[in-house]
């Protein structure tokens, strides 16, 4: 687990940019121990639960089962990119304490639970008025990417000279990315250590190159400390 105070700088204001690169992607290392260490996941805040007309938080709000005590929800402002994917006053459900937003969903009867398709992250950051709060996050159970994807981590300038930590994915995971966050413009993409969501950019372009780089406030000190981290949580 990253240090909390570690972990609420990176959560609260990380700059996450996937970006592409003409650079050839390194060959598969073999499989993680634990490939759910790291993903990149599409958030889905916008489909439709089950029979409902809303989507899962919505549909939560509409029948009563939230906000529970401790718990509460959020309109999120609207994101996306014309002739893609727009998605319009998300509304997500937040506290101040992971724990209590868990126990709100694992006590939810099994009628509206989420289904397989989907799961729930959870991530911290200024949700509402600067303070930092837990929020939870809709998201598509099959990973665009997990730690058997990630070939190599490495400290490099981002296209704007800035300190970042570049990953580069193997030649399938790059291939895949590719495609997945091409077929995804305008929407967000969760990118999850260690079960918990560090930054939810949106996708802008297909992500080619096979690439992602990582920045985060501060200079070479914060960029080698994430450095270090990633490479131990994606060590084989």
């Amino acid at each position: 687990m990253i240090r909390r105070s570690f972990l609420a700088a990176l959560t609260c204001a990380a700059i996450i940019t996937c970006v592409g690169c003409s650079g050839s992607t390194t060959p598969e290392a073999g499989p993680h121990p634990n490939p759910s260490v790291f993903e990149l996941a599409v958030v889905d805040h916008e489909t439709p639960f089950g029979d409902a007309a809303a989507p899962y938080v919505q549909a939560l709000a509409g029948a009563g089962k939230l906000p529970v005590a401790g718990v509460e929800l959020v309109k999120l402002p609207s994101y996306g990119r014309e002739g893609h994917h727009v998605v319009d006053g998300a509304t997500i459900a937040v506290a101040r304490e992971r724990a209590t937003l868990e126990r709100a969903f694992d006590e939810l009867p099994e009628a509206w639970r989420l289904p397989p398709s989907h799961a729930l992250r959870y991530g911290q950051k200024p949700w509402r008025d600067g303070e930092l709060l837990w929020g939870v996050y809709v998201v598509k159970s099959e990973a665009i990417v997990n730690a058997n994807d990630v070939a190599e981590v490495e400290l490099a300038d981002t296209s704007s000279g800035a300190m970042g930590v570049q990953l580069t994915l193997t030649r399938e995971g790059g291939q895949r990315f590719a495609e997945v966050s091409g077929a995804n413009i305008g929407r967000k993409l969760a990118i999850v250590l260690d079960g918990e969501v560090l930054s939810d950019p949106v996708v802008h372009e297909a992500i080619t190159g096979g690439t992602v780089m990582v920045t985060v406030p501060g200079g070479e000190a914060e960029h080698a400390a994430l450095a270090n981290t990633l490479r131990a949580k994606l060590a084989r």
